[in-house]
């Protein structure tokens, strides 16, 4: 995972993104350690947040995180 990048949420079993309590204090915690971008739980957030370079993503599976992931690092190398 490049070191710009942090996650957070509850992962179950069946790899389903679980929400978790705290997530104000985790991003503010996240953007201040040097995040640009952030993978959290679907649940109560908007799909994409962007604001001054600062993204949240959000997701209901770890496979939609790392599919993102994997997508943007083959971006990062053709070009």
């Amino acid at each position: 995972v490049r070191q710009d990048v942090a996650l957070t949420g509850e992962v179950d079993l069946e790899g389903r993104v679980l929400p978790v309590g705290g997530m104000a204090e985790k991003l503010e915690a996240a953007f201040e350690a040097g995040a640009k971008e952030v993978f959290v739980p679907r649940a109560g957030f908007d799909p994409i947040w962007q604001e001054d370079g600062k993204c949240i993503h959000t997701v209901d599976t770890v496979k939609e995180a790392f599919q993102w992931l994997w997508a943007k690092r083959e971006e990062e190398k053709s070009a």
